[in-house]
């Protein structure tokens, strides 16, 4: 990790060290470069009451690996492979999980995602993510990538995002794909 995600990986785990601290319950992270999405936050509450008993992580915002289509099987497909010949960079785990799963009518279960810009969390998620983060060896985007995929912890995302990384809506070559998504 360089510094700047090492400083952002030990910001997040503060907050979590805070949440567990203080015993809070269910937390909104928010970093200072989102903008909200109509769509999304018109959705909010059907959202909330969509959400099982037992979540833990739910991304807001999110980035990359929600929709299964023919490319995604192929990504998939190669992972495998690099699996059976010896890369275990991969748990079989995290390449079941690494797209998102259907879960209701505006949430999807969690698959390997990128962002920490807007995402709600449990106690006992805080918990389980300063365990995984001691010593600080995951950019903050890879801990919650990493947990939800290998089932760690019990996660969402939001179908249409409810906040937008400021940054993407500006850059072209990406925007699109990140507003389907």
């Amino acid at each position: 990790m360089n510094t700047g995600q090492i400083g952002r990986a030990w910001t997040h785990r503060l907050v979590y060290e805070d949440i567990v601290l203080n015993n809070f319950k269910k937390v909104l992270i928010l970093e200072d470069n989102i903008v909200v999405n109509n769509a999304g936050c018109s959705l909010l509450s059907n959202m909330i009451e969509q959400l099982p008993d037992n979540w833990e992580l739910w991304y807001l915002d999110y980035h990359n690996n929600l929709r299964r289509d023919l490319g995604s099987f192929f990504v998939q497909t190669f992972m495998y492979l690099r699996l059976i010949f010896g890369n275990r960079k991969l748990t079989q785990k995290t390449i079941d999980n690494f797209y998102a799963r259907k879960f209701s009518d505006n949430l999807f279960q969690c698959g390997y995602h990128d962002l920490t810009t807007a995402y709600a969390l449990t106690n006992s998620a805080a918990k389980k993510l300063i365990e995984l983060q001691t010593p600080v060896t995951f950019c903050s985007d890879n801990l919650l990538a990493y947990a939800s995929t290998n089932l760690l912890v019990n996660g969402y995302v939001s179908v249409p995002k409810v906040f937008l990384k400021e940054t993407f809506l500006l850059d072209k070559k990406i925007k699109e794909n990140y507003l389907e998504e």
